[in-house]
């Protein structure tokens, strides 16, 4: 087998290799009420979906910007749930204010669907991701830098 086709065997088996692949940096911001425990379980797993995803790191320094910046607020519910209200932001040092807003939303989590919750946030962060990728592809490449 030639050289040439033995590289490109490796490059096509190990994804990545070569590529420069960077993981987008997020910054999560938590702010669960005082009383909602679920609520603080949930910023918790979506740290942790974000520490455990091939696509993404998590950020624990605000000051590392550039950043995808990820607010949630969250207060528990009648229902012995918690109500999550959430942001995502693109954030860096030239920004003026917090950032310049990609898109929101709010969701409803059962202690039993906090992990599928913080997994949504994952989602939401991917659809974001290629918004900003579409819509403001100078701010897209400040985040693909190697580091």
């Amino acid at each position: 087998m030639s050289a040439l086709r033995y590289l490109v065997m490796v490059l096509l088996i190990v994804p990545g290799i070569g590529l420069g692949q960077t993981k987008v940096p997020v910054y999560v911001v938590g702010n669960p009420s005082e009383n909602d425990q679920i609520g603080r379980q949930l910023v918790f797993e979506i740290r942790e979906a974000i520490r455990g995803s091939q696509g993404y790191r998590l950020v624990e320094d605000s000051r590392q910007l550039p950043y995808i910046k990820y607010f949630v607020s969250t207060v528990s519910t009648a229902a012995g749930g918690t109500a999550a209200a959430y942001s995502i932001v693109y954030d860096s040092a030239s920004m003026q204010l917090s950032g310049a807003l990609i898109s929101g939303g709010v969701q409803t989590c059962s202690r039993e669907q906090v992990s599928s919750c913080a997994r949504s946030a994952l989602t939401g962060i991917d659809e974001a991701w290629r918004q900003l990728q579409r819509e403001a592809p100078d701010l897209w490449k400040t985040l693909n830098k190697e580091r």
